[in-house]
């Protein structure tokens, strides 16, 4: 039996989005990826543009994800396919039962 690997970074008929976030995941910068767009360019792209602005990555982006050092700061730069913008966005803690769904909205602030 062959193992297959998936590629995140594959082109896709849906849009994506490129995000900045810290390592609190605050999100800092959202790019909209349109469908079709080269995913492999659009990370390489992202990465040359932080590397000329200072930032060291910690790897080539392959996964669709890269974390960038400069300084004592870290970014997560990533490639994803959900809308940071989206109402119910929550990051992973949906898996968990929080997030946006349950009274927090962006920037982690309680919806009072």
């Amino acid at each position: 039996m062959s193992r297959q690997r998936h590629d995140p970074l594959a082109t896709s008929t849906r849009p994506h989005w490129l995000t900045i976030a810290d390592l609190h995941s605050n999100l800092i910068a959202c790019e909209p990826l349109e469908p079709g767009t080269d995913l492999h360019e659009a990370m390489r792209a992202a990465l040359a543009a932080w590397a000329a602005d200072g930032w060291q990555a910690e790897s080539d982006g392959r996964w669709g994800f890269c974390f960038a050092r400069r300084g004592s700061e870290r970014r997560l730069l990533n490639v994803t396919s959900v809308n940071p913008a989206a109402p119910n966005y929550g990051g992973h803690a949906h898996l968990a039962g929080r997030g946006a769904l349950h009274g927090l909205v962006r920037g982690g602030e309680s919806a009072q």
